[in-house]
């Protein structure tokens, strides 16, 4: 069984879709009604996470 090899994204490129995917998770966050606190917190980990990929 052959796994593929991952596509190797240059460092603008993964720049770019990090900068997308922070905008979908932003927009998504505030198309939410904040009742629930998972949620909420889950988003931040996932934001924070995304900031400290460099």
């Amino acid at each position: 069984m052959g796994k593929k090899e991952k596509e190797q994204l240059s460092c603008d490129e993964l720049s770019r879709k990090m900068e997308e995917v922070k905008s979908i998770l932003r927009k998504w966050h505030c198309d939410q009604n904040p009742s629930s606190r998972n949620d909420i917190n889950t988003l931040y980990e996932i934001i924070y996470l995304l900031d400290c990929i460099d």
